[in-house]
């Protein structure tokens, strides 16, 4: 049903007219059979809404939920945020899951996520506040091309140069050695061995 949808979502030359609203269907049966890219794109449509499907925000949770637990890191995200802003009655703001979310999809390497978690450091949300956590999450993503994380931390951490010429472009720290980036992280990994999601 996915592969399905996905032709009547675009078309196909001549044979197939786009038909949105059967693809969506296509997709609700493909979500119901456990496919995760289906559930991922459900989750955004009823987020956001159209003349086709209607903007639902448990629906949307719904499939973010199942896309996520199936390992979809953008949906994972996009669970932090609805955690983030909550839902009531039916989901309540709660930061400490958002925090966890966020970590889920920023350890599978999105890019976002972990600007996300240099956020949520930075600020103290569902964590304690730690400015070089933080760092270390602003410079994963930085290091990931996120523009957003290189902006910040020229503000926060002017001691950090990006060489621009690496081809992978790694950040150096003046007088650090990567051990104390090590470090950091296995203190975070440590701080979050105990924390439960759902």
């Amino acid at each position: 049903p996915y592969e399905l949808g996905k032709i009547h979502e675009n078309g196909f030359l001549d044979i197939v007219i786009p038909d949105r609203k059967y693809a969506m269907e296509l997709y609700i049966q493909a979500a119901s059979l456990g496919h995760v890219k289906s559930a991922a794109i459900l989750g955004k449509a009823y987020e956001i809404g159209d003349d086709i499907i209607p903007q639902d925000s448990d629906l949307s949770i719904h499939y973010y939920t199942q896309a996520a637990l199936g390992g979809d890191s953008e949906s994972m995200l996009s669970l932090c945020a609805w955690y983030l802003v909550g839902n009531p009655p039916n989901l309540e703001k709660d930061e400490r899951e958002a925090f966890q979310w966020a970590l889920r999809a920023a350890n599978s390497n999105l890019p976002k996520a972990q600007f996300a978690m240099g956020n949520f450091y930075e600020k103290g949300l569902g964590c304690d506040k730690d400015i070089e956590m933080a760092k270390n999450w602003y410079k994963r993503a930085a290091e990931n091309n996120d523009e957003r994380a290189k902006a910040k931390l020229s503000k926060i951490a002017p001691n950090l140069n990006y060489d621009q010429n690496n081809s992978k472009k790694k950040f150096m720290k003046k007088k650090s050695s990567s051990a104390s980036i090590d470090k950091l992280a296995a203190q975070d990994s440590k701080e979050n061995k105990n924390c439960i999601i759902m």
